[in-house]
């Protein structure tokens, strides 16, 4: 059994999980846009994982694990059906992906 605060603490991690897991996918989706209208390429960069390291500052792990969700949510229309469903914007389907 929990005390009031072990309860409260546990409601704040689940709280803060929800709000990472939007900021994720909000981030693949604007990673997605910045990739499509080549801005990386703009702003002098070679590369999405270059832009995504040096000018939004993710650690090179994070940068190239987003910028391949990107490119493959991109492509891949199951893949960007789950982001949504994810997101709660998909309503219809399974709810569970498949790679083909």
């Amino acid at each position: 059994m929990l005390t009031v605060e072990q309860t409260s603490i546990h409601e704040q991690a689940l709280a803060i999980s929800k709000s990472f897991k939007k900021i994720e996918i909000d981030l693949i989706e604007i990673l997605q846009k910045v990739m499509n209208q080549r801005i990386y390429l703009a702003l002098g960069f070679s590369s999405m994982w270059e832009y995504a390291t040096e000018a939004l500052g993710l650690s090179p792990s994070n940068a190239y694990s987003y910028t391949k969700i990107a490119k493959v949510a991109d492509a891949i229309p199951e893949f960007k059906a789950e982001i949504n469903r994810e997101r709660g914007q998909e309503k219809k389907g399974s709810g569970h992906f498949s790679a083909r």
